[in-house]
């Protein structure tokens, strides 16, 4: 939008200049056409620079997190059951060094 006003205002300067016949008045005439364009030109760097008319609005929650079976629980369940299989194969592994020290001696 702004860019067209900008080349309407750029088209009226030119035309003023050129089709009016007094020259106070084209000068005049002229002069606004050109304030205008000056004027969309700032306003457009004006827009880009600062995001003119625009608010950056951020919301931030806090939650928080706690989970129905606590870890520390898990961890001894997983230790626990990690050990008992060691034992039972460290069981096993004697029971078989055993049966095979009286069968073998």
């Amino acid at each position: 939008m702004v860019i067209l006003i900008m080349a309407l205002f750029a088209i009226l300067a030119f035309l003023a200049s050129m089709t009016i016949k007094k020259s106070g008045i084209r000068y005049a005439v002229t002069l606004i056409m050109f304030a205008g364009l000056i004027l969309s030109v700032i306003m457009v760097i004006a827009n880009m620079h600062d995001h003119y008319g625009m608010t950056s609005v951020t919301t931030t929650t806090k939650k928080k997190f706690t989970p129905q079976v606590q870890v520390h629980k898990i961890l001894v369940c997983y230790c626990t059951n990690r050990l008992e299989l060691t034992a039972k194969k460290m069981l096993i592994f004697i029971k078989l060094q055993h049966k095979i020290k009286n069968d073998g001696g």
